[in-house]
């Protein structure tokens, strides 16, 4: 390997261990934020529980309503840790060397998969006022960019798969 590739790799591996770092704190950050308003919802004290665009009164909120909002909560809590998750692997391979690889390209499908759906969790949300507050709302703000975002990233990486598979087969051709 040339000298000047060898020096862009240790930095790629530089950048990516630091980046993992901050992955992992933002996992962590993600869980303290999302404890305080799953124990608001469930002992109903007063507050306000914000799901994407939309404000929730704690207090004005029945039973099932904020049995819904949480697990709502929760699974907009569980793709924010995909995605850190997937993240924080894929630049565990960037670390070590690894970037065109099989696996990198299957954790950035993984990636795709996120985006597509945090794209179906934020559309699903915006029909959460109707179906849990009392006073229904007279807009409806839902996007599906993300959706669209994701499966332009799941995309790519069919396209590095199959460049990883035809790289491997040049490799073994003498």
């Amino acid at each position: 390997m040339r000298l000047e590739n060898q020096a862009r790799l240790d930095k790629i591996k530089k950048t990516s261990r630091i980046l993992q770092v901050i992955c992992k704190v933002l996992m962590v950050v993600a869980a303290i934020a999302f404890l305080p308003g799953c124990i608001a919802l469930l002992i109903n004290r007063g507050g306000t529980i914000h799901s994407f665009n939309t404000a929730f009164v704690i207090a004005e909120l029945t039973l099932p309503s904020r049995l819904l909002l949480l697990a709502v909560i929760a699974l907009t809590f569980g793709v924010v840790l995909k995605c850190f998750f997937d993240l924080n692997q894929l630049l565990g391979n960037y670390s070590r060397g690894e970037i065109f690889t099989a696996r990198s390209a299957g954790l950035i499908r993984q990636l795709g998969i996120t985006c597509v759906l945090w794209g179906v969790l934020n559309l699903g949300s915006a029909f959460l006022p109707l179906v849990i507050s009392p006073q229904h709302p007279k807009s409806f703000e839902g996007e599906f960019g993300f959706v669209f975002i994701g499966c332009i990233i799941i995309g790519i990486s069919w396209f590095m798969e199959m460049a990883v598979e035809l790289q491997e087969e040049n490799d073994l051709t003498i």
